[in-house]
């Protein structure tokens, strides 16, 4: 599988002091019954999801030169690292970029990519993660290896707590001068995301798993359900002190 690089690099990002040590994740998330629970799912979702993916992969292959499929080190359980894959949705360089923040406004995202973030459909191919053992169906999402992360003690997931609140972050942070981006995701959303996802993973069961994945379907793929992500804006609305956005 290729690898390719989905942004230009960006210069390097000076994170604050590490992130506390998250709570203690629930039973159910650290079980083989929620690790049994995601493998029947997606063998079970393979007959609608490998057509629908033939046909992505088809339509990348024609609207840009590149690889499908984009890969990407990420952390996942007890600190190990793993490699996450996406169907590729920016212009591909030869040169790997380290960047991990975009916005809906980045001119190096593909017409076809555009369309794939706004439906979360390159995320698709994350079910092979989960197959492998990487990742879960919900839990945390993985960080990439140089931003501050707290040691997972269940695995990483393609949706939870935080993703769900941050679905359509691309638009939140679009709004957010550039020059200010890594410095404002490091220090309010980042911190904001552990938080969100703590308390949901130290509480989790099968029933809120299954109401969350129900939950992120209705948001992403149907229509939009109560503005869970009224606290992600409020506070992606407001400057750092001593800052404006003007």
């Amino acid at each position: 599988m290729a690898r390719s690089a989905q942004a230009t690099p960006r210069k390097a990002i000076h994170y604050p002091a590490a992130l506390r040590e998250a709570e203690p994740s629930s039973a159910w998330s650290r079980s083989r019954l929620k690790r049994c629970f995601d493998v029947v799912l997606v063998i079970a979702s393979l007959p609608v999801i490998a057509p629908v993916c033939l046909l992505i992969a088809f339509a990348i292959r024609i609207g840009s030169a590149g690889p499908v499929f984009f890969q990407q080190k990420r952390m996942g359980r007890d600190g190990i690292s793993f490699s996450i894959v996406k169907f590729r949705t920016m212009v591909h360089s030869e040169r790997a970029g380290n960047g991990s923040i975009t916005t809906i406004d980045d001119d190096q995202i593909t017409d076809v990519g555009r369309v794939l973030r706004a439906f979360k459909l390159d995320e698709l191919p994350q079910f092979i993660n989960v197959l492998r053992g990487d990742m879960s169906l919900v839990g945390p999402r993985p960080r990439v290896p140089h931003q501050p992360v707290a040691r997972l003690d269940c695995r990483p997931g393609i949706t939870g707590a935080a993703s769900l609140v941050f679905a359509r972050e691309e638009a939140l942070l679009a709004g957010i001068p550039k020059h200010q981006l890594d410095t404002y995701y490091a220090s309010r959303v980042i911190p904001l995301k552990q938080r969100l996802d703590d308390a949901y993973m130290a509480r989790a069961t099968f029933a809120s798993d299954i109401r969350l994945l129900i939950l992120t379907v209705l948001r992403v793929w149907v229509s939009p359900v109560p503005d869970v992500s009224a606290d992600a804006d409020r506070s992606i609305g407001t400057a750092l002190p001593g800052e404006s956005w003007d």
